[in-house]
């Protein structure tokens, strides 16, 4: 079975904290993902583009 590292990101301090501190380490097989509601403020959604998340 593979493993998988998943950071849930919403957008806010925490959890983009958590993301850099994943990709300073170079954790294996990391994905961001943010789940989109419907309900975001627009900046949200905009620094959460799926095109900034390499």
């Amino acid at each position: 079975m593979k493993d998988y590292n998943i950071v849930s990101i919403s957008g806010g301090k925490d959890s983009t904290a958590t993301l850099l501190v994943a990709l300073a380490r170079d954790v294996s097989n990391l994905s961001a993902v943010f789940a989109d509601t419907g309900h975001e403020h627009p900046e949200t959604q905009e620094g959460n583009d799926a095109d900034q998340c390499a």
